[in-house]
């Protein structure tokens, strides 16, 4: 286990040659962030990245052992550049029981990720270098940065995830409301709420959800906790409405907008505003809550 990671770290960290280090052949691709939504896609299994990154291009390479190594690409970085922002997925079973017995050895020190966070470990060897697994996923991770320390503050920020599910970010209220600032799309919310964090995903399709964490929850846990999810649809208001309609569904009446729940889902409530291309979903997992918040008018874009 620790052979194959410091086979991985060292080509990451000492590789400046050109030549290859590699124990399998490898193939490299260089595409944007749209690009490397299509090109994951037809990989069709996990790969993980830290979330889009501004200006930068992405740097693919996938191994004939199944590792993949997405590094991000500033300026006039070439596509085999060591020194960079890198996060490799590695496929093995048991990835979190080995992750596990990695961070018991000497010199291996556990992050704080939070409840329900992964679990993981950096050694005093090589500090700019975290490896991560979830239980149930038979995939390791390995997120690694130049400069020292950001690699452990993305993996606790709870960054790491699938490139297929988006961008997720554990924010402030101040940050939050930053963040929808610079979006050419409303997200809605239900209000603010003392000693939470709000994780902020957006989907590549370009649902955003928002999430209320409790304190010491983490970013990206497993769990069922109070969500906003707001979708992209065209005619939204007409589409809620006759949704509405339909056998098993319960209509709720607002002012100027559209909503109801359904007998098979009452944990969520959807709602869409006249003359919006929005429609909201208002989940909770006490059902009487999720509808309680869509009744008092709590529902309302965050500015």
């Amino acid at each position: 286990m620790l052979a194959l990671l410091a086979g991985a770290v060292t080509w990451l960290i000492t590789d400046h040659s050109g030549k290859s280090s590699k124990s399998s052949k490898a193939t490299t691709k260089v595409v944007s962030e749209q690009g490397l939504q299509t090109l994951i896609a037809s990989i069709g299994r996990p790969v993980y990245w830290v979330g889009p990154e501004p200006g930068a291009r992405y740097s693919v390479e996938q191994r004939s052992n199944g590792q993949v190594y997405v590094r991000y690409l500033t300026g006039q970085m070439k596509a085999d550049t060591a020194k960079t922002l890198t996060v490799g997925t590695y496929p093995r079973n048991n990835a979190y029981a080995s992750t596990v017995a990695l961070g018991k050895k000497s010199g291996w020190i556990q992050l704080a990720t939070g409840t329900g966070g992964p679990a993981a470990f950096i050694s005093g060897a090589l500090p700019r270098n975290v490896y991560l697994a979830q239980p149930g996923l038979d995939y390791q991770i390995e997120v690694y940065d130049p400069t020292l320390g950001r690699a452990a503050s993305l993996v606790k920020a709870g960054r790491a995830l699938p490139i297929a599910q988006g961008e997720r970010l554990g924010l402030t209220l101040a940050a939050l409301k930053r963040k929808v600032a610079t979006l050419s799309s409303p997200v809605y919310w239900i209000g603010p709420r003392a000693g939470v964090t709000y994780e902020y995903t957006r989907s590549p399709n370009g649902n955003v959800y928002l999430r209320y964490l409790p304190k010491g929850v983490a970013v990206g846990a497993s769990g069922a906790y109070p969500t906003i999810g707001t979708y992209p649809v065209a005619k939204a208001f007409a589409t809620t409405k006759s949704a509405g309609r339909q056998a098993g569904a319960t209509r709720v009446t607002l002012a100027g907008a559209q909503a109801f729940y359904t007998k098979a889902k009452p944990t969520s409530v959807y709602a869409a505003f006249a003359g919006s291309d929005y429609q909201i979903e208002v989940y909770n997992p006490v059902a009487a809550q999720a509808l309680a918040a869509v009744k008092a008018r709590l529902l309302k874009p965050v500015s």
